[in-house]
């Protein structure tokens, strides 16, 4: 092997690493937004460097290091194409299937008129197809977060082909559109890999990034108002940014637990918590885009 091919390979090894280290932090939250160390050990599979084992918070530990890593979507702000003062709002894993979540957020972005990105689950947009025709007839953007939100990534490009296209197919047949293709990816998890990135090649997408990640699907109702206090305080400290919520957490046994009023898989919170986001956000005199419109 070439000392090029070698470090190129290295490289793709390394962006790999820090891509599962990302997603493997969300595994290791608990309810609170807490990070426990045994726990990120655990998932990691790597060796404390003391042998007390102790809980700090995401921000403390984990999550800076994680968040300035290539190899996920978390991108700096210099990056992404938006203004001074201007704000992206994305909801991802979405429609949620359960009545009072995706619905009613529809009705708070369209009251105060605010245009965001819908990153749809092909799987759930085929259970919600009514939610997904009222996403597209208000004008957001719908963007391809794949069939079924697999994890731990794909290896091979071409089963990324395969998850974007099933998700696109499921899309043109819910808004009878036979040639709908969408024209922006957000991997699962926050992970880009580059696997992701040569299947995105192959279908000229871009990517949907975004500029901070609050650990939302780590909060529940009790506890929500965390998530609204986080994302206002980065955008006033920023001038901005680009942000996500999830109106539905797709994993496999969050369908028992949606209705459950402590589970952070109850996204009933969320229509709410953007309401207040953009009252506040507004009136520090911040304006809303649709950033996927813009890449």
């Amino acid at each position: 092997m070439s000392g090029c091919s070698e470090r190129r390979s290295k490289r793709s090894v390394g962006l790999h690493r820090a891509a599962s280290a990302f997603a493997a932090s969300h595994r290791c939250l608990d309810s609170t937004g807490q990070m426990t160390i045994d726990k990120l050990l655990m998932t990691n599979r790597i060796q404390p460097r003391s042998h007390r084992v102790r809980s700090t918070s995401a921000h403390q530990f984990h999550l800076p290091r994680i968040m300035s890593l290539p190899g996920t979507i978390v991108w700096p702000r210099s990056r992404v194409p938006l203004e001074p003062g201007q704000v992206m709002l994305s909801f991802d894993d979405g429609p949620n299937h359960h009545p009072g979540t995706t619905d009613r957020l529809l009705d708070v972005l369209e009251q105060a008129g605010v245009l965001a990105s819908f990153c749809v689950v092909g799987r759930q947009a085929a259970r919600r197809p009514d939610l997904v025709q009222r996403i597209f007839e208000q004008g957001h953007c719908l963007v391809n977060h794949s069939q079924t939100h697999p994890f731990p990534p794909p290896t091979s490009s071409a089963r990324w082909l395969s998850e974007i296209d099933e998700c696109d197919s499921v899309l043109a047949n819910v808004l009878g559109q036979p040639d709908f293709r969408s024209s922006s990816f957000r991997p699962p998890y926050g992970i880009l890999t580059p696997s992701i990135r040569r299947a995105l090649r192959l279908r000229s997408m871009r990517v949907s990034p975004i500029t901070y990640y609050a650990f939302d699907t780590y909060f529940s109702p009790a506890n929500s108002s965390r998530v609204v206090e986080r994302i206002v305080r980065n955008a006033r400290n920023h001038g901005g940014g680009a942000y996500v919520l999830h109106d539905y957490r797709y994993r496999r046994r969050d369908s028992r637990r949606c209705a459950w009023p402590r589970s952070s898989a109850n996204r009933s919170w969320v229509p709410d918590a953007t309401r207040q986001i953009i009252e506040r956000v507004t009136a520090m005199g911040f304006s809303f885009v649709s950033l996927d419109a813009r890449l």
